[in-house]
């Protein structure tokens, strides 16, 4: 039996992954999602480094140096690990999971840009 129900597993390890506030409602997970993406378009488009677009993504400085953001994705992995313990679910299962939530997330970015 998973010590943690799916959804509040999915959202918890989405936030932790991308570095969103843990108090956020959805509608606000979704503007921030909102706001990231079209600023990594905007570098993209700018042709800035695949390294400042996921830093914007990750929810991280976007001049934060690799060694930093290479140290907060530990944090977080490590974070996700405990997740997985708890839940019964193996890593793997959890990012597909919170990749799932990020495609919701995506969906809905894209219908509101109708």
């Amino acid at each position: 039996m998973m010590g943690i129900p799916d959804a509040y597993l999915v959202r918890t390890a989405f936030l932790t992954k991308y570095g969103y506030s843990p108090d956020l409602t959805y509608d606000e997970i979704l503007c921030e999602f909102q706001r990231r993406y079209d600023r990594a378009q905007t570098l993209r488009a700018e042709n800035a480094g695949l390294h400042r677009m996921m830093l914007i993504i990750e929810g991280m400085t976007e001049s934060a140096p690799k060694e930093e953001a290479a140290r907060e994705r530990e944090v977080r992995k490590l974070r996700l690990r405990g997740l997985t313990e708890k839940s019964g679910y193996g890593v793997t299962e959890l990012d597909q999971m919170v990749e799932g939530y990020a495609a919701r997330l995506e969906a809905e970015w894209i219908q509101r840009m109708r």
